[in-house]
């Protein structure tokens, strides 16, 4: 799983611009389907079936201020039924594995449970999440991931995170504090690290594990019955001064269907970790990778520190804010070691659009997390291009996951 760090980091355009109405995770009220889980327009940013295997997604505001964040909506059903909720404003991640969602969204649903009882606390840099793994059917668009284990985070009133998952940390236990009503992730990667607990962990009974693959929190898209070794990200080109909200489709599978082919792709292979090298300034950042969840690009200045001062004394601290907008290149490592240029440009973010909440051209440097080994291609790197991510072991024309792809619209 990969740090989300930067998506959480920035109350940016947080006194401008228009405000979502997510739809609060306190309870049960306008997501509910006890039927066969449709797909409709209503005043929240949900997915709309495009066909079978594809999902509207739209970038738009956040719930805590934040600006690119990427949503689509997500059905879940108990195990075997159509008793089901829809929760909409759902983080659509390609930088970590499973469906992490808030329990009081889902306190209506009677989830399966692991026996023993399992809990998870992956940290995500910016916080962790403390919740129970339980098992539950995911639905998105006509695709079915049957009997999966998802985490439900605590976010009751009287929620104590255990020490041993905090560990000083912050913790993102409410949508407010987290930005979003739940996260899919849908990385190159089956399943999520952990750590997990077969108790609630204190001082004197840590009680770790590692459960059999079945319990873990999985990639949802790899249990499909067809279109199951990966997806695809489509968004639209926007201005350099960006854009009130920019919608996009999610199409599931690679290479399955007519609308998922990887024709004049680019391919990126990367390791079991998600990573690949990126060379940027003369420097290699052989952990780099590709990540919807966060917001900017992400990456040091280096020979460019003095072009690229940092924001101070706006709601844009900490990123870069250049006098003008500059324009760089980096090459990505691709398959059968050929390379790839690509084009970015990194704006001063007092100067883009303040009603406006789709940017392709915010950068931020790096801290400890995710480092300087990184280079972050953020949510920018997404508008203008159809992106696909291959699952780890899963086959398409381009060989076996994993690895990112993408082209030019």
């Amino acid at each position: 799983m990969k740090s989300i760090y930067y998506r959480f980091l920035l109350q940016c355009l947080c006194s401008a611009g228009v405000t979502i109405g997510i739809i609060s995770c306190g309870g049960d009220n306008n997501n509910t389907s006890s039927t066969a889980p449709t797909n409709k327009r209503n005043t929240d940013y949900e997915s709309v079936v495009l066909a079978a295997n594809s999902l509207s997604v739209t970038v738009a505001e956040s719930l805590n201020g934040q600006s690119n964040m990427p949503y689509v909506s997500v059905t879940i059903c108990e195990p075997g039924t159509y008793n089901c909720k829809t929760i909409h404003n759902i983080l659509l991640d390609t930088g970590s594995s499973g469906l992490r969602i808030f329990a009081s969204a889902v306190k209506s649903l009677n989830l399966g449970l692991p026996s023993p009882n399992l809990y998870e606390c992956p940290d995500f840099g910016s916080g962790v999440t403390w919740g129970a793994v339980k098992i539950a059917d995911i639905r998105m668009a006509g695709e079915l991931a049957s009997s999966m284990a998802i985490q439900v985070i605590d976010d009751g009133n009287n929620v104590i995170v255990p020490s041993a998952c905090s560990n000083g940390q912050p913790i993102n236990q409410t949508p407010a504090v987290m930005g979003a009503n739940g996260i899919i992730g849908v990385s190159t990667s089956l399943y999520d690290t952990g750590p997990y607990f077969d108790c609630i962990p204190s001082a004197a009974n840590y009680c770790q594990i590692l459960p059999p693959p079945n319990y873990q929190i999985q990639n949802p898209i790899a249990s499909f019955a067809v279109n199951n070794n990966g997806l695809l990200i489509r968004l639209p080109q926007i201005s350099a001064m960006g854009a009130p909200t920019a919608t996009g489709s999610v199409i599931f599978g690679i290479d399955t269907q007519a609308n998922n082919a990887t024709n004049g792709a680019n391919f990126i292979p990367v390791n079991s970790n998600g990573y690949f090298t990126t060379n940027f300034n003369n420097v290699a950042y052989p952990q780099s990778y590709i990540d919807s969840g966060t917001n900017y690009l992400v990456f040091s200045a280096g020979n460019y520190s003095s072009e690229l001062p940092i924001c101070v004394a706006s709601i844009f601290v900490g990123l870069y804010c250049p006098t003008s907008t500059k324009t760089y290149a980096a090459t990505m490592a691709l398959k059968n070691n050929a390379t790839s240029a690509v084009i970015f440009s990194v704006a001063n973010a007092n100067n883009l659009g303040v009603t406006y909440q789709a940017f392709n051209n915010i950068a931020s440097p790096p801290s400890a997390i995710p480092g300087n080994q990184s280079f972050v291609w953020g949510l920018p790197f997404f508008f203008g291009r159809t992106v696909y991510v291959g699952i780890s072991g899963k086959t398409s024309n381009a060989g076996s996951g994993p690895y990112f792809a993408y082209t030019d619209n």
